[in-house]
């Protein structure tokens, strides 16, 4: 059962508290202002430093074909800590949650796991189904075994790619998502997840995740997968308690299986079909937020309750 029995401390004073469990829609309204002001920072800090660093860089918008590889300098990935930059100066200067217990809890251990699994599943599953069909195929040199390279890339996913994914999960599970989660938690990780896709649109264009697809096709694709991941990641964030570790664990964990195993190296077809940021992985990612929003119905209050103390800004550290 995902629901998270850990305390969350109480709300600021700063923001009313829930009216009722079952009242969470009607607890507060959301707070546009900080909303807007939060997603302009975090696209402009991006989008400035990416395009200072490549001032042609919506040009690849009107190619006929992304790049084959990531067409930008390693420095780029300095724009993927932008939304947690934003959500800094948010917290600190314009709403002034302040930063202390900002990252919830901590010590979610069976959460950590749990990210973790899920990625691997999701991208086995994507494989998997990519056989089946024969839209794929996958192959693997066993050098090392495969099961060897699962162990890797899951100690990836819990270190170095989780570190940089909390760059984006600080600002867009950490900060945006509570903010938006007045209007029920389904509403808001749609919203996210939109904000989220069309602020990768010009890494996207450049080559990342589709090598060779015309720069359109690429951004329609990533739109509707980025909106299925963010309502699986909401699913775990809330489940969890508002800890932003977990989301940055399961960011990175998709990001190392996904990137290794269904590269070009390995898999065959059309990455806006066979991948995980591809159309398989849309069907596949929804299926397993359906399963997680099912295996909780059973603990609906516990989740509601979750949900709105995340909402009213509580965050714990445990």
């Amino acid at each position: 059962m995902l629901n998270s029995t850990q305390p969350l401390v109480k709300p600021s004073p700063t923001t009313a508290p829930p009216i009722s469990i079952d009242g969470i829609e009607q607890r507060s309204k959301v707070p546009w202002r900080d909303v807007a002001l939060f997603t302009g920072l975090a696209y402009a800090f991006a989008w400035v430093l990416w395009i200072a660093l490549r001032p042609n860089l919506f040009h690849f918008l009107t190619a006929s074909r992304t790049p084959s590889n990531l067409a930008v300098p390693a420095i780029y990935v300095l724009g993927m800590f932008a939304p947690a930059a934003a959500a800094v100066v948010m917290r600190l200067f314009i709403s002034k949650e302040g930063l202390k217990g900002s990252l919830g809890p901590v010590r979610a251990w069976r959460f950590y796991a749990l990210a973790v699994l899920l990625a691997a599943v999701v991208v086995s599953l994507v494989i998997g189904v990519d056989g089946l069909t024969g839209l794929g195929t996958f192959t693997w040199n066993g050098k090392p075994s495969l099961w060897v390279e699962y162990a890797g890339l899951a100690f990836d996913g819990l270190t170095f790619s989780a570190v940089m994914a909390l760059g984006e999960e600080y600002g867009w599970r950490g900060y945006l998502l509570p903010k938006l989660l007045p209007l029920g938690e389904s509403k808001a990780a749609v919203i996210v997840g939109a904000i989220w896709a069309l602020w990768h649109t010009p890494i996207i264009i450049a080559g990342l995740n589709y090598p060779g697809v015309a720069p359109l096709a690429a951004i329609a694709v990533f739109i509707p997968v980025t909106i299925a991941m963010s309502v699986l990641f909401a699913r775990v964030f809330v489940a969890a308690g508002g800890a932003v570790l977990v989301t940055a664990v399961l960011h990175g964990s998709f990001n190392a299986f996904g990137d290794k195993l269904t590269s070009t190296s390995h898999l065959t077809g059309s990455p806006l079909v066979v991948t995980p940021a591809g159309a398989v992985g849309i069907g596949v990612i929804l299926i397993i937020a359906a399963v997680l929003y099912a295996l909780s119905k059973t603990g609906r209050l516990q989740r509601r309750r979750i949900t709105a103390q995340v909402a009213a800004g509580g965050h714990g550290i445990a």
